[in-house]
């Protein structure tokens, strides 16, 4: 109902080893090529630099839920680090080393407040397990509710720009007052800072009032008892002060990301309704890091669906994606705004990034912003990656780069999982560049992009491209209103993709289309039918509709081609359609049941054909007819066509 997922296990370990690894290997000039070579390479000085950069990283989940990413990231860093303190023997208390991981290199965000306590619960639990109570003395938790925050992550300030205006100072007099008894039972330094942020508040600048928020908090997160409650009192003193200052207007006036647009229909926001929409305001929370160019790695599973109420709509009408018909577009597009040069991104989110035209503009920022950028693309059957969540998703991976050009997409096909292929299937992925390959509005490749190429292989890649090549005729050229040469498809998909010239049965999800011809009529359902149709409907389709747009776009075959192989383009049809209703169960389902699979052999003859016109090699054919053999088996032997 909320769009919340929870990742699996497996998932949040590719993807937070997928990051942190190739971020650590980068900052140390890519001389090793795994993380074990760096290891065997017995280089103490590297080793003591990568502990360094460990030490700094600044990983981020804006979308956190309860923890998942958190806790998995936490894990990684820690066993790099206890890997690398070993080889240079440097003995490390695990539960310092914790302490260290969860105060300075762990960030999370989370509109749901209980999903934030929860995230916190997790990594104080995670950070005790290692504590040994007979070697050292009860210790006190970690303040980590300013690593851990309440908001919206869509909706707030980001902006490095400000503007020094008049505000009121949080340095009550009740204020001042605690900071006079902190300072005079101040210990480890502690006075000096504590002086200095009192400084910066007696001033009316915004900027030192962010300055001096960091500048406590990093006092705070690791004391405790009367002087944790003194701290947080001032610092909440502030954030109130500065969030009530950060008004719409101002935002305006500064141009930031959260630019809001009225019209008649849609009066200006208000402070309160601002207040509502849980407004979280990055360059105040975490402006330090921001300032500092951004967050080292961010790994998340954001919500799915068109989930935005329209105040929150109205409020990101300056982003890019603001038309996607999926708040991941969104995520995406506020995730680069928040990642520094050089980073690593890594995100599961729900699939239709890749294919929905409304999400194009995101793919867009994407090619722009990230380097070396790879989706992995799940459908739900056989087997799900969310259980029992009906939910198709990818794993998007790369690295930010500022660069003047755009970089291909490289994509995996789309995988159909089994039980037994879903344990191992992260570790042998393999990805293809989707470029040039886009289903565009008339064909493929005709320069739009209205959905991506599931790719994978050079195969499937060169099948595309010969597509493509096919193109300047396609199906919806030869495509009228209405004419008695028809046939009939089924707007549903999974295994099987059917068309005949009359369905055995009436349903709302049967769409009938007219052609110029019976030839052409007979070829398209030949073609709906067949493995190649079946692999192009894979590429560009979400793996559960077949909407007719995509076989409009599908390139045709000459009416010369058709006159040339009428007889056996008419002998298939009759074939084919023999096959699928005697393979007809009526009795099952709601509506009855086609099973394709025992029309294997004659759909095999059909791909011969259509090898001949798309000039498909006898490689690409072989590939074609075992294509996704593991879920449309052929149920009786193989006929050979001799042609």
């Amino acid at each position: 109902k909320k769009g919340v997922y929870y990742t699996p296990e497996s998932i949040t370990d590719y993807i937070s080893n997928n990051t942190i690894i190739p971020y650590l290997l980068d900052k140390l000039g890519n001389k090793y090529t795994s993380f074990d070579e760096l290891i065997e390479s017995k280089n103490k000085k590297d080793m003591k630099e990568g502990i360094k950069m460990l030490d700094e990283i600044k990983v981020l989940d804006p979308a956190c839920g309860s923890g998942a990413f958190l806790i998995k990231a936490s894990e990684v860093i820690l066993s790099l680090k206890r890997r690398l303190n070993y080889e240079i023997k440097e003995k490390k208390n695990f539960y310092d080393l914790k302490l260290d991981i969860i105060t300075e290199n762990i960030y999370g965000v989370d509109v749901l407040a209980g999903a934030i306590e929860i995230s916190k619960l997790r990594l104080w639990l995670w950070l005790i397990s290692d504590f040994e109570e007979s070697k050292n003395e009860i210790k006190a938790l970690p303040n980590i509710e300013y690593n851990l925050k309440v908001g919206n992550s869509l909706v707030g300030w980001l902006d490095e720009k400000l503007v020094q205006m008049p505000m009121n100072t949080p340095l009550t007099e009740k204020v001042d007052g605690i900071f006079t008894g902190l300072i005079a039972f101040s210990e480890n330094c502690d006075g000096e800072d504590l002086k200095k942020a009192r400084e910066l508040l007696r001033a009316y600048k915004l900027t030192d009032y962010i300055e001096a928020y960091y500048i406590l908090y990093k006092i705070y997160r690791r004391t405790h008892g009367l002087k944790a409650e003194n701290l947080r009192s001032i610092l909440e003193t502030i954030r109130k002060s500065i969030y009530a200052t950060v008004t719409p207007a101002f935002l305006d006036s500064v141009n930031a990301k959260i630019k809001l647009k009225y019209d008649k229909k849609n009066p200006p926001i208000s402070q309160e309704e601002f207040s509502e929409l849980q407004v979280f305001h990055w360059r105040i929370d975490f402006g330090h890091i921001i300032l500092n160019g951004g967050f080292d790695v961010v790994i998340e599973n954001p919500p799915y669906g068109n989930l935005l109420k329209n105040k929150e709509k109205l409020s990101i009408c300056a982003y890019t994606t603001k038309d996607a018909s999926e708040i991941a577009a969104n995520f995406f597009e506020r995730t680069m705004s928040l990642m520094k040069n050089n980073s690593y991104l890594g995100m599961i989110v729900a699939n239709s990034i890749c294919i929905n035209k409304s999400a194009s503009s995101c793919r867009d920022i994407i090619r722009k912003d990230l380097l070396n950028c790879r989706f992995a693309l799940f459908g739900t059957r056989p087997a799900k990656i969310f259980g029992d969540a009906e939910i198709r998703v990818m794993i998007a991976l790369g690295k930010k780069v500022i660069k003047d050009k755009k970089d291909p997409i490289y994509t995996t096909d789309a995988i159909k999982l089994t039980q037994e292929t879903k344990d191992y299937i992260l570790e042998h992925l393999c990805f293809e560049s989707s470029a040039g390959l886009e289903l565009g509005e008339r064909s493929i490749g005709d320069g739009f992009d209205t959905s991506l190429a599931k790719v994978g292989n050079k195969t499937i890649q060169r099948i595309l491209s010969k597509l493509k090549l096919k193109s300047s005729l396609v199906f919806r050229d030869v495509i009228v209103d209405k004419s008695k040469y028809s046939f009939e498809l089924r707007k549903t998909a999974g295994y099987w993709l059917n068309a005949l010239e009359k369905m055995p049965y009436h349903s709302t999800k049967i769409e009938k289309i007219y052609l110029v011809n019976e030839l052409y009529r007979d070829f398209s359902i030949i073609l709906i039918n067949s493995s190649l149709f079946y692999l192009y409907w894979s590429t560009y389709g979400n793996l559960r509709d077949f909407p007719p747009q995509l076989f409009y776009k599908f390139p045709a075959p000459s009416e010369e081609f058709l006159k040339k192989n009428e007889k056996i383009i008419q002998s298939l049809k009759q074939e084919i359609e023999s096959g699928l209703l005697a393979s007809f169960e009526s009795e099952t389902g709601r509506v009855g049941e086609f099973r394709t699979a025992k029309c294997k052999n004659i759909i095999d003859k059909i791909d011969y054909l259509l090898a001949n016109f798309y000039e498909l090699t006898e490689n690409e054919l072989k590939y074609l007819i075992s294509y996704d053999s593991h879920i449309r088996p052929n149920q009786s032997a193989l006929i050979k066509l001799v042609t």
